[in-house]
């Protein structure tokens, strides 16, 4: 089950850290990700992670425009997520690295207060 949970999570058999659509998948899982709707790559990000990353979507406007979607409060996908993030020496930091450039590039939000950072380390520490 544990095993059908990393694939079904990272859409492949193998984690590909260096995959920008796994490795968020598996920080959106983590750590709860919010996307910027306003950036270009925003709407085939969420599309693909509904349809491919068990990302689940939660209400779409009557228009089908906007979408509200989220990755389940499942403790057995946040597991499964922490064992693709430790899953060689490379791979938290070459998904950081992926979460660093779509910070900078507008994808991500880190909040108003650095929402985001803090999570990052409280679950890093904790795993």
């Amino acid at each position: 089950m544990f095993k059908l949970a990393t694939q079904k999570l990272s859409g492949f058999s193998r984690y590909n850290a260096t995959n920008s659509r796994q490795a968020l998948a598996v920080l959106a899982q983590r750590f709860g990700l919010d996307v910027c709707f306003g950036h270009h790559d925003a709407v085939q990000y969420v599309e693909t992670s509904v349809a491919s990353h068990l990302r689940v979507c939660i209400t779409t406007t009557d228009d089908r425009l906007w979408s509200y979607t989220t990755y389940p409060s499942e403790p057995l996908l946040s597991c499964a997520a922490t064992y693709l993030l430790r899953s060689t020496v490379q791979s938290l930091k070459q998904t950081l690295e992926t979460l660093v450039t779509k910070v900078e590039n507008g994808m991500i939000d880190i909040g108003q207060r650095g929402e985001l950072v803090s999570r990052l380390l409280w679950l890093l520490a904790k795993d």
